[in-house]
Formats: C-alpha cells, structure tokens, sequence
C-alpha cells in the first residue's frame, strides 16, 4: 500500500505512521503522476485501487490565477491520476 504528497517531509512521516509506502505525487503536474505510477509500477507491477483525496479550496477573492489553480488540482487532477 502507498500513500501519495506533495509535500515529501509530510508525505513519508504520513506512511510511517500508517506502515505504508511513500510516493511523491502532485496531481497538478503530469511528470510527477508518470513518476509515481512508474515507482509503484516497478515495484508492483500494478495498481488495484485509488484513492484520489487531493482537493484546495480557493480563499478571499477568487481570481482568474485562484480559479484556474483550484479547477487544475480539484478537476484535472482527477483525469491526470485516473488514466
């Protein structure tokens, strides 16, 4: 079982505490869900199951940049784990 962040620091203390595995993964950023699914590739040969939980919520005034940022992680990010 793995357990996905951006935040590595965060991330590996996260699967520590479950006893899983750790792999680096932003949602928003296609190199990195192609790193994470080779990581988890070579040492497993497959995936069975995500779970996507990534999701921001856009704060104050929302913005054309705010807008774009939210829908990027909270609707493309989505298609970008799940193909």
């Amino acid at each position: 079982m793995y357990i996905g962040a951006r935040d590595v620091e965060r991330g590996e203390k996260a699967a520590a505490a479950l006893g899983v595995r750790f792999v680096q993964l932003d949602v928003t950023d296609d190199a990195s869900v192609s790193d994470a699914l080779a990581t988890i590739d070579s040492a497993e040969g497959r995936l069975d199951v995500l779970v996507n939980n990534a999701g921001i919520l856009g704060a104050g005034v929302i913005d054309g940049p705010t807008a774009l940022r939210v829908f990027d992680t909270n609707a493309v990010g989505i298609v970008r784990v799940s193909r």
